[in-house]
């Protein structure tokens, strides 16, 4: 069986477990939450990801999702919210 080869890329922002992740509907940008309290959206255009925006939450981040049109970001906390964030 074939391993996947190496990776193509790494995001190393985060402080804490990353708990969810999801990909932009153009495949541009990849968002990721995590148990540091944050939302981070990559943008891996280029040939090294890099960080985009940082977006807060009280507690930790469970989950995120991108809206079919790509306009729109969600993510759930452990601080009971659910937050939606306008993507541009």
């Amino acid at each position: 069986m074939d391993d996947g080869g190496p990776a193509i890329g790494s995001f190393t922002e985060h402080t804490s477990i990353v708990n969810s992740i999801d990909f932009s509907p153009d495949g541009t940008e990849l968002a990721s939450g995590s148990d540091d309290n944050t939302v981070i959206i990559w943008n891996f255009q280029n040939k090294s990801p890099s960080l985009l925006r940082s977006l807060p939450h009280n507690e930790d981040v469970r989950s995120v999702k991108c809206s079919p049109n790509g306009k729109y970001l969600a993510s759930g906390s452990a601080d009971y919210t659910v937050k939606l964030w306008n993507r541009d």
